[in-house]
């Protein structure tokens, strides 16, 4: 069996050469290494946005309800409101108007009409426990972590807005109302005009902050919602133009 010895340098040419070898070797290796690596970050960050962005159109579909069913909305505080003004004791039954009788399912009449879509915020908790967001570019993160907390702003107003709104429900009965609680219901929709001001203005940052980062609502999923609405509370529900100026 032949045993090979290792070749004596020749001088300090031919080392510095050869340590040379090995680190251009090394560097290659570790250069690969890190260029594989950026492009499974960039794919994972790619795929999340996307998730993101998925996420958010589900909101924005609700967000163009908000904002198609606002006028609704406050004729009918208006229209409460007045009726609890009148003098007397008096009250006669006043549930909301619905335009299709078909849609008259509920036992307890309805008084005001609130909202219950659900709001998407799962893409973004994934996001944030999985690391992906350090390797997407900051300024769309920002806008993106804007956007979801919005989301939670919205869906915090909504279960209050529906809560108050449950309260009301005594008023689709005929029954006496003595001054102060008359207050009461005053007060409540005094509340319920401010939440509903605020979901306005979030509609309109939610859609508007989304499309600067160009993500819109399916048109489709937008015109069946409208119609679905507008079936419900009748022609008070108004189309909204996108993108919002």
């Amino acid at each position: 069996m032949d045993i090979h010895k290792p070749k004596p340098w020749r001088g300090w040419p031919e080392f510095l050469k050869e340590i040379g070898t090995i680190v251009i070797g090394v560097l290659i290796a570790l250069a690969a290494e890190q260029a594989v690596e950026w492009l499974h970050w960039r794919h994972l960050a790619e795929q999340d946005e996307a998730d993101l962005a998925a996420g958010m159109r589900n909101n924005l579909v609700n967000a163009v309800e908000l904002a198609a069913i606002d006028p609704c909305q406050r004729v009918r505080i208006t229209e409460l409101a007045a009726a609890l003004q009148k003098p007397g004791p008096d009250w006669r039954a006043n549930p909301m108007p619905i335009a299709n009788p078909q849609r008259r399912t509920y036992i307890v009449p309805t008084v005001y009409g609130g909202t219950g879509p659900l709001w998407s915020h799962a893409p973004w908790e994934t996001a944030l426990g999985s690391g992906v967001l350090n390797h997407m570019p900051r300024e769309r993160v920002a806008r993106y972590a804007d956007l979801y907390r919005v989301v939670d702003v919205t869906r915090v107003r909504q279960t209050d807005e529906n809560i108050r709104a449950s309260q009301l429900a005594a008023l689709g009965y005929d029954r006496k109302l003595t001054d102060a609680e008359k207050a009461t219901y005053l007060g409540l929709l005094s509340e319920m005009e401010s939440t509903q001001h605020a979901m306005r203005n979030v509609a309109r940052q939610l859609l508007t902050g989304a499309h600067a980062l160009g993500i819109d609502p399916p048109a489709d999923q937008v015109a069946e919602r409208v119609a679905r609405q507008r079936d419900l509370r009748g022609a008070c529900v108004t189309d909204v133009k996108l993108p919002l100026s």
